[in-house]
C-alpha cells in the first residue's frame, strides 16, 4: 500500500478546518440573526404595582421584546429590580425601566427628604423669628409660642430638636408696601419635619400666636430643655438668674459671745420687812428680828 505523503496529509487538514470554521460561523450567524428577530431581554411586570413598593420576585420577568418596542432605560437584569422600591405605580405588562425605579430605595425629589414617621409643615418666617435667614435645610431648631401684647404675655417653648427641611425667602416686595417694617422683615416660609401631633400644635399656633425660631448649634446633643411657661410678671418681678451666675460667697457666721453670765434666779425664801413704831421688824423665814 503506497503511503500517502506528508504534505497530501498536511493540506488535507488545512481544508477540512477551513470547511468546519466556515460551519461554526455560519451557524453562530444564523443564531444571531435570529435572536436578534426575536427581540431583546426586558424586565416587565407580571402583576400591578403599586407605588413606593419593595418588588420582589414573583412581580417581574424577563421577555423578549422587539428593539423597535423597548423603552429607552428599560432593565435587563432581574437582579437590578428584585428587592428595589418602585417610584411610580406600574400595571400587568409594563416594562420597568430607570425612571420607574427608586435610586437606593429612597423616592427621589423632595418627598424622599421626609423622614418615614414625620411629615412636612410650613410655617411663615422673616429675618425677626427666622434667626435673620440663617437658618437652612438640614438644620435643626427649636421653636418658642409667644401669645399676647407688649404689656402682658406669654411664652413657651413648644417644640425642640425640629429638623428643617427647607427654607425660603420672599425678596421681592412691592414698591407699594416697602416701608420701614417691611424691610426689617423680610417675609418668607420654613419647611419642618414634625410628627402628626406636633403638625396639629404647629397648626393651632401658627393661628393664635406668633412662632420664633431657635437654631441649634452645629452638632446639637438629643437632650430637651424642661422649661416653664415665662410670664410678663417673670421677667419683670421674678428676674431669672442662671445657676452658674449665682454667688457662691461662704454666709459669715453668726457672733457667739466667749461668755455668757447665768440667768438670774430668786432666793429659795422670801423677805419680808414689816415697819412698827419701835424699830424694823425682819421676818427671815421662821425667824423674825428687830432692828
Amino acid at each position: 500500500m503506497q503511503k500517502i505523503p506528508m504534505k497530501v496529509l498536511v493540506g488535507i487538514a488545512v481544508v477540512l478546518s477551513l470547511v468546519t470554521a466556515g460551519l461554526v460561523y455560519s451557524y453562530l450567524k444564523s443564531q444571531s440573526a435570529e435572536t436578534t428577530k426575536k427581540g431583546e431581554p426586558v424586565v416587565v411586570a407580571t402583576v400591578d404595582i403599586p407605588g413606593r413598593t419593595v418588588i420582589t420576585k414573583e412581580m417581574v420577568k424577563v421577555v423578549m421584546v422587539p428593539p423597535e418596542l423597548v423603552q429607552p432605560g428599560a432593565v435587563n437584569d432581574l437582579g437590578k429590580v428584585v428587592g428595589v422600591m418602585s417610584r411610580v405605580p406600574m400595571t400587568l405588562g409594563d416594562q420597568v425601566t430607570d425612571r420607574r425605579l427608586a435610586v437606593d430605595g429612597k423616592v427621589p425629589g423632595f418627598v424622599g427628604q421626609i423622614p418615614s414617621d414625620k411629615r412636612a409643615f410650613t410655617i411663615a418666617a422673616n429675618d425677626i423669628s427666622g434667626v435673620s435667614g440663617f437658618v437652612k435645610a438640614g438644620d435643626y431648631i427649636d421653636l418658642i409660642m409667644t401669645v399676647g401684647g407688649k404689656d402682658v404675655g406669654v411664652s413657651k417653648m413648644v417644640l425642640q430638636n425640629i429638623l428643617v427641611l427647607a427654607y425660603n425667602r420672599n425678596d421681592n416686595m412691592d414698591a407699594a408696601t416697602k416701608d420701614k417694617a417691611a424691610a426689617s422683615e423680610k417675609t418668607g416660609s420654613v419647611t419642618l419635619a414634625v410628627t402628626p401631633r406636633e403638625a396639629t400644635m404647629l397648626a393651632l399656633a401658627s393661628e393664635t400666636s406668633r412662632i420664633y425660631l431657635a437654631l441649634r448649634p452645629f452638632q446639637p446633643t438629643p437632650s430637651y430643655a424642661l422649661l416653664n411657661t415665662i410670664s410678663t410678671d417673670d421677667i419683670i418681678y421674678r428676674p431669672y438668674v442662671p445657676k452658674e451666675t449665682a454667688s457662691t460667697a461662704t454666709p459669715t457666721p453668726a457672733y457667739t459671745p466667749a461668755y455668757i453670765p447665768p440667768a438670774y434666779s430668786p432666793p429659795a425664801y422670801p423677805v419680808e420687812r414689816v415697819h412698827s413704831s419701835s424699830g424694823v421688824t425682819v421676818i427671815r423665814g421662821t425667824k423674825v428680828s428687830s432692828n
